[in-house]
């Protein structure tokens, strides 16, 4: 029992858990993102075709990152007791892929299409950004690595949700309506259960976790 708990508390396990997410960012790349750029850049010099090889482009440096920080990020030094805040995570964070599988596309009108990509884009570099300020703090489940209070951790406590959900909408405008909502409206309620987990694990690793909370707002400043 001990040797196992030993080889919990170790980068390789904490690699070898993130293998099937690496798996999946890296098939989304290889199988998805690169073959739908280069048939957009046989569409250009079109408007339309600039803004899904941003899109796509975008997608590409999010997903590279994120398989990037689980070679890079601290090993946890808190975790979640139990299934049911791991399950909570995963579901926040994957419900939405069930989009492209059950929905087909919108046929939106030329300004709403324009304005659903560009929200895709923005909320997609801000991830970015974000992400890359997390740094070796990056988790997915419920752990508690490092506590970050600075850059945009002093505007919100989770200003990556923030950002992601922007490109959220933005991907939501393209899929069938009211399915498309109804789907993300349930990826929001999974996403704020999902941080009512990582929060009493912060809470329970970090003393000075609590005044930080009660300084900084949960996602949107000076409301929530």
């Amino acid at each position: 029992m001990t040797g196992d708990m030993h080889f919990r508390g170790t980068k390789l396990y904490d690699v070898l858990a993130a293998t099937p997410m690496v798996l999946l960012y890296g098939l989304g790349i290889g199988e998805k993102l690169i073959p739908d750029m280069f048939a957009d850049l046989a569409r250009l010099p079109s408007l339309g075709a600039w803004l899904d090889i941003a899109r796509d482009a975008s997608a590409i440096v999010y997903f590279t990152v994120i398989v990037a920080l689980v070679f890079l990020r601290c090993v946890p030094v808190g975790r979640s007791i139990g299934m049911l805040p791991r399950l909570a995570a995963l579901a926040g964070a994957y419900v939405s892929l069930a989009r492209p599988k059950l929905l087909p596309f919108a046929h939106l009108p030329w300004l709403l299409g324009v304005v659903a990509v560009t929200l895709t884009v923005l909320g997609t570099i801000a991830s970015i950004i974000v992400l890359i300020r997390l740094g070796r703090a990056f988790s997915i489940l419920p752990e508690a690595r490092r506590l970050v209070t600075d850059g945009p951790y002093r505007i919100v406590r989770h200003p990556l949700y923030v950002a992601e959900e922007v490109g959220n909408i933005g991907i939501m405008l393209q899929y069938l309506q009211p399915w498309s909502l109804l789907i993300e409206i349930a990826a929001v309620a999974l996403q704020l259960w999902r941080i009512s987990f990582e929060e009493r694990v912060l809470r329970d690793t970090f003393p000075e976790y609590a005044a930080y909370a009660q300084r900084t707002r949960r996602l949107i400043p000076g409301i929530y």
